[in-house]
This record gives C-alpha cells, sequence and structure tokens, in this order.
C-alpha cells in the first residue's frame, strides 16, 4: 500500500494543518487520528448543497512543520491548528488570520460559532477562545478528496486545501 505524503517546512499562509491527535471522522462513523489517515481511506465529508454528510474517498495528503499553531477552544471541543486553517459556518470560511490566498476567509473572534457533526446532523458551537502556542510541530492535512472539500475535524467542519506546489 503506498502513500505518498508530502513534507515541507512551512510557516506561511496556504498551508493548513492540525497537530498529530486530531481525530478526524470516518466513513463508518470510527474516528482516526489525523496522522494516521492514508490515501484511499474514507471519512465523512459534508456536501454544501445538499447540507448533508457524505462518505468520501482521501485522494491526496500532506504534514508540514508549522509554528504558526492556535489552540481554538469550543463551547465542547477544541482543536490546535495553523492560522490559516479555514473553518465552516453556514457557507462562510472563518480562520485565526484572514486569508484571500486560496479561499476567502474572515477572520475567527470569540463569540463566533462554527458549524460542527451532532449526533449525524449539522450543529454549531461557540469559539470560547484562541491562544497563540509558542512551538513548532508535525502537522497534517487533507489537501483533497474525491468529492466534497469539508471533512470533520475534532468534530468542527474544516476545510481541504490544495496545495500550490503539489499537483
Amino acid at each position: 500500500d503506498d502513500t505518498a505524503i508530502s513534507e515541507l517546512n512551512f510557516d506561511g499562509t496556504g498551508v493548513h494543518c492540525f497537530v498529530a491527535g486530531t481525530k478526524v471522522k470516518m466513513a463508518n462513523s470510527e474516528e482516526k487520528n489525523i496522522e494516521g489517515l492514508k490515501e484511499n481511506d474514507f471519512v465523512l465529508s459534508f456536501d454544501k448543497k445538499t447540507n448533508t454528510f457524505k462518505k468520501t474517498q482521501i485522494k491526496k495528503l500532506a504534514k508540514q512543520i508549522h509554528s504558526n499553531l492556535y489552540e481554538i477552544q469550543f463551547e465542547k471541543s477544541k482543536v490546535i491548528a495553523t492560522d490559516d486553517h479555514p473553518f465552516y459556518f453556514e457557507g462562510k470560511y472563518f480562520s485565526v488570520i484572514e486569508n484571500s490566498k486560496y479561499v476567502a476567509t474572515s477572520k475567527l473572534q470569540v463569540g463566533n460559532f462554527i458549524n460542527t457533526f451532532k449526533d449525524n446532523k449539522i450543529g454549531k458551537e461557540k469559539v470560547i477562545s484562541i491562544t497563540k502556542l509558542d512551538r513548532k510541530e508535525m502537522t497534517y492535512t487533507i489537501i483533497e478528496l474525491e468529492e466534497n472539500d469539508l471533512f470533520i475535524a475534532n468534530n468542527i467542519l474544516v476545510k481541504t486545501e490544495k496545495l500550490a506546489n503539489l499537483k
């Protein structure tokens, strides 16, 4: 089973990632650590056109070393992500820093709501805190899914992102 994972050392807008231990919702409703995902695994994705969750296959993954990490605490969950990772809420994207390089995001702020996966349907949680972390760490992301561009990380809806330097 060959899996191509690109490794980059990058701290700039455009490479959006999560730390090891982030739980990704699989198509069979189980959760798997993001660092354990493999190409061709099936995850649960969100179809924005139909507002439904669907099984889809991972096409590309990447891992990068980052130091632009933030812990984002929601009402019932938390995630550690890069400052430019897009979070989804009702048709719009938010990230700790505004970004327009690959997808337009607004600044994520305490009090904002983000869509979640709850009881097999879409829910929402409020952002409680956003904390800059002073460390460098290997991070992981799904670059491309067979269909849809939203997956579930720690029960939060997040966007995939194709990297400019990976074909």
